[in-house]
């Protein structure tokens, strides 16, 4: 199925084409029309997968040993628990 998939991506007139060959004529009206929306969702895809490499890329490039949260007794995962601080608001609770 991957290979079919790679296929299809890779050279979508050729294999349009073969898909066209393969369907009976009644059905080629449907077939555009699921084509279409499998376009349409390839370049949602593209552009998820786009923005997942962009974001993995940024993070992966930032350094926790310069973070003003990361523990400095080097004790992973700590960080800064809910009473480290008092939490001020703009407004007062009734």
């Amino acid at each position: 199925m991957m290979v079919l998939a790679i296929y299809l991506l890779v050279d979508p007139t050729r294999s349009n084409g073969q898909l066209y060959a393969a369907v009976p004529r009644h059905h080629h009206v449907k077939l555009a029309k699921i084509l279409v929306q499998l376009k349409i969702v390839g370049g949602y895809m593209r552009g998820q997968l786009i923005t997942s490499l962009a974001i993995t890329m940024n993070e992966s490039t930032k350094s926790t040993e310069h973070s003003p949260t990361a523990p400095e007794d080097g004790c992973a995962g700590r960080g800064l628990q809910a009473s480290d601080r008092p939490i001020e608001l703009p407004f007062e609770l009734s």
